[in-house]
């Protein structure tokens, strides 16, 4: 009598192939761009991770330097916002930046000065960004992983 593997026999062989898989690592690195995106639209709000607005612009800032009223971006040359990225460090997502600036030969980590300084991070996502992010990481994972169980069946 010959034995035939069922379509159940191949979706188990397919689902024990699943721990070895890439799936989730994969669906992480789809979204390192939006990520980082998203970070950098709470700033150009002036607001930290918590939601809560940044300092605002300080009189002389605004009159003097032309910053906006209101508060603080941390855009200035751009070269902060600029070196933002989002990367994948095993299971996790980081999201990195050169917080180091030199103006007129002083040096600060703007992270330190304006974000840890007031008891608030800058680098991060918000509740409703993150919630947006993992929806969409979860999503996709589950159909790449619909796709690599029921592939040809």
């Amino acid at each position: 009598m010959l034995i035939r593997k069922t379509a159940y026999w191949q979706l188990i062989e397919r689902l024990i192939s699943l721990k070895d898989s890439k799936v989730i690592d994969e669906s992480m690195s789809e979204f390192l761009p939006d990520i980082t995106a998203l970070n950098l639209q709470q700033l150009e709000r002036g607001q930290y991770v918590s939601g809560v607005n940044l300092p605002d612009y300080s009189e002389v800032s605004v009159e003097v330097f032309g910053k906006p009223d209101g508060a603080m971006t941390l855009k200035d040359s751009g070269d902060y916002y600029e070196s933002f990225k989002s990367i994948l460090n095993n299971t996790e997502i980081l999201l990195v930046s050169n917080p180091i600036k030199t103006d007129n030969g002083v040096t600060i980590n703007i992270e330190q000065k304006y974000g840890a300084a007031f008891g608030q991070e800058i680098k991060g996502l918000n509740v409703q960004n993150f919630t947006i992010i993992k929806e969409s990481i979860e999503q996709e994972a589950i159909n790449k992983i619909r796709g690599l169980l029921f592939r040809g069946m």
